[in-house]
């Protein structure tokens, strides 16, 4: 998420004045929070546990299936993605 944020600022031209960071069980805590609280209104919120723990996770995967089927990247993923930003966000 560290490099997301990094190649977002990058693409957009800014630098971030802050470093702000939560640590992770706060977060999950006020994810928790929000559960609790959508329960009990019956409202959704845009905060959950659920969202705090997938945000949070390690997403790594395996491509070597897709590289022995001999296809090339067009793009390299930082360059995909600051032509993603840059058609959505300029």
């Amino acid at each position: 998420m560290n490099e997301l944020i990094k190649i977002f600022h990058d693409t957009l031209g800014n630098n971030p004045k802050n470093n702000f960071r939560i640590p992770y069980a706060l977060g999950l805590l006020g994810g928790y929070y929000y559960d609790m609280l959508a329960k009990i209104t019956g409202k959704t919120y845009p905060i959950s546990s659920i969202r705090i723990k997938k945000f949070s996770a390690n997403t790594v995967i395996n491509a070597d299936k897709l590289k022995k089927t001999g296809f090339v990247a067009p793009y390299s993923l930082t360059e995909g993605l600051s032509r993603m930003i840059k058609s959505e966000f300029l």
